[in-house]
């Protein structure tokens, strides 16, 4: 290859791979104060997981899940679709219409009351663990 056929195919890679990365910026066009605000959010959401709603007790460390509540990270979605609007309304709730072990009726909020600030802080935190999972698919 001469110098300047080089040149031209190195100026053409180069292109390529800046397009390739112009592409993947586009994908995510999230500003990144955006991410930074989001990423505080769930973190203070975490707190609150594991501490005052005590959340954790019955779906684990980092919502894995237990024998008392199902994993927030893995499986489908049976009472939520997985939006942020619905996970709101889930930890407003605390899956209000579920039974607990007993048979009782699930408390709302868990065993401690959050106030709506909290309650979405615990549903940010939550939707950044599940952004993987899949809505359970409906009966035919």
């Amino acid at each position: 290859m001469s110098y300047p056929t080089f040149r031209s195919a190195a100026l053409l890679a180069a292109l390529a791979v800046v397009g390739l990365a112009g592409r993947a910026a586009a994908q995510d066009s999230t500003p990144p104060k955006a991410k930074h605000a989001a990423s505080q959010r769930a973190a203070r959401g975490r707190a609150l997981f594991h501490g005052a709603g005590g959340c954790a007790e019955c779906h684990g460390t980092n919502g894995v899940g237990t024998a008392d509540g199902p994993s927030l990270t893995a499986g489908p979605w049976t009472k939520a679709d997985g939006t942020l609007p619905s996970l709101i309304h889930m930890t407003r709730h605390a899956g209000w219409g579920s039974r607990g072990r007993e048979g009782d009726p699930q408390a709302m909020r868990g065993p401690t009351t959050l106030d709506s600030a909290q309650v979405r802080l615990v549903a940010d935190y939550v939707f950044s663990i599940s952004r993987g999972k899949t809505r359970e698919p409906r009966p035919r």
